[in-house]
């Protein structure tokens, strides 16, 4: 679901800058948003104890701190590709650049435990908002022939990010507090969307509004949702418990009523 590739139809697009978008311009841009949640996925993995001592979470609270944000990511990523044919990518980039600094400040200035899973909530649902638009932005910004060589470096922007984070929060739990790795995450936020206010400029708007398939993607989130669920909380549930058979039937009947639905 992280991979979620969205294809844009650049001749369905129109704006007083069709035509003018800087493709270097907008590949920064796009490598960016994608270090930038990158980073942040996986840095609270060496915030998480200097989390639990201050706030006193417990393993379950640290749990869903971490796997809150996954299953929001999976969950909604499909719906976030498909806001960028809708509104367009500059607007759907905005839109998740915005509501992940929501979620970073809520986490950096958390009291208790559920601010910081409702924070990281939040920051899920911009990521699946935001990820599928930094890669849509280059499908319309480069022409066919130069695709591969603007997504092979946002590919690895994104590898060199998911690496880098764990490196990243350790340095800033250690020297600074684990609370950095949430503020750093806002401020670059912050200064991000200065930057695409110039180079997102031109990029053109979508001239057609295309049917969304309301009941496909509710059942898609339905069953990534509940079997990824059942997958984070089986080793504590039991994978014989109720909770786990239940999610378990919940995702293999959603996926069965979504390949009905489609086919």
């Amino acid at each position: 679901a992280l991979m979620h590739v969205p294809h844009p139809d650049p001749g369905a697009r129109e704006g007083e800058g069709a035509g003018r978008v800087n493709p270097t311009a907008v590949l920064v841009t796009s490598c960016l948003g994608l270090f930038l949640i990158g980073v942040n996925t996986t840095a609270i993995n060496t915030a998480l104890n200097a989390i639990a001592d201050q706030l006193e979470m417990g393993s379950s609270a640290l749990s869903w701190a971490v796997g809150i944000y996954m299953l929001a990511v999976a969950a909604f990523v499909v719906l976030g590709g498909r806001l960028g044919d809708l509104l367009g990518e500059r607007v759907t980039f905005s839109i998740g650049l915005i509501t992940f600094a929501i979620g970073a400040l809520l986490v950096a200035t958390a009291s208790g435990e559920v601010m910081v899973i409702l924070g990281r909530l939040i920051q899920g649902l911009g990521s699946a908002t935001l990820m599928p638009a930094t890669m849509a932005m280059l499908r319309i910004a480069f022409p066919a022939d130069r695709q591969g060589y603007a997504l092979g470096i946002w590919g690895a922007t994104g590898g060199v990010a998911f690496a880098l984070g764990p490196l990243i929060g350790g340095v800033l739990t250690h020297e600074v507090s684990w609370r950095w790795v949430w503020w750093g995450s806002l401020i670059n936020a912050g200064a991000l969307g200065f930057i695409a206010l110039g180079t997102l400029r031109a990029m053109p708007r979508p001239t057609e509004r295309p049917r969304v398939d309301y009941v496909g993607v509710a059942l898609l989130a339905l069953s990534l949702f509940s079997l990824i669920l059942a997958l984070q909380e089986g080793p504590d549930w039991g994978w014989s418990s109720a909770e786990s058979f239940a999610s378990f039937a919940v995702a293999l009947a959603a996926g069965a009523a979504l390949v009905a639905v489609e086919l």
